[in-house]
């Protein structure tokens, strides 16, 4: 198995089966996990921040601009986008931050605006949890996997 970071900012896709796309210390951040059934081909988007209106930066950096090209990556590799797997984790909570301060809140209101006004609808979501997790997906099966550090993990 070959393991392949997507850190923060970072896009990855991938139809090879060996290949395991890791999205490691999401935080609050946001990481969005998508396979595609038919096309056997998947893709990882690890952002930091809602919009890429807030300040210039690569497209992966924000979750706007992350998934559109992340949906354009998978289109590329093969995929149809007609039955996809979306899995989303990460936007984790600060303990005591105020509401406009809680930048994990932000996130996951923001991915879910997005992946809906685009028309398309998480099959698992793992947000607001904690602040230490971690998303691997598997390419060979489609199997996502999200680990919270010193808690288990979740299979999907």
């Amino acid at each position: 198995m070959r393991r392949i970071l997507v850190t923060k900012g970072k896009i990855a896709v991938s139809k090879e089966k060996e290949d395991i796309l890791v999205a490691p210390s999401i935080g609050a951040g946001v990481a969005v996990a998508v396979y595609d059934v038919q096309a056997k081909v998947g893709g990882l988007l690890h952002a930091l921040a809602p919009t890429a209106s807030l300040a210039p930066g690569p497209e992966g950096l924000f979750i706007d601009t992350g998934l559109k090209k992340l949906f354009s990556l998978l289109k590329e590799a093969g995929s149809s986008l007609k039955e996809l797997r979306i899995v989303l984790a990460g936007a984790g909570r600060f303990f005591s931050a105020p509401k406009a301060l809680d930048l994990g809140a932000i996130n996951a209101q923001a991915v879910t605006t997005a992946l809906k006004k685009a028309g398309f609808s998480p099959i698992d979501s793992h947000l607001g949890r904690h602040l230490n997790s971690e998303l691997r997906l598997k390419i060979d099966q489609g199997e996502t996997v999200i680990v919270f550090k010193g808690e288990g993990e979740i299979r999907v």
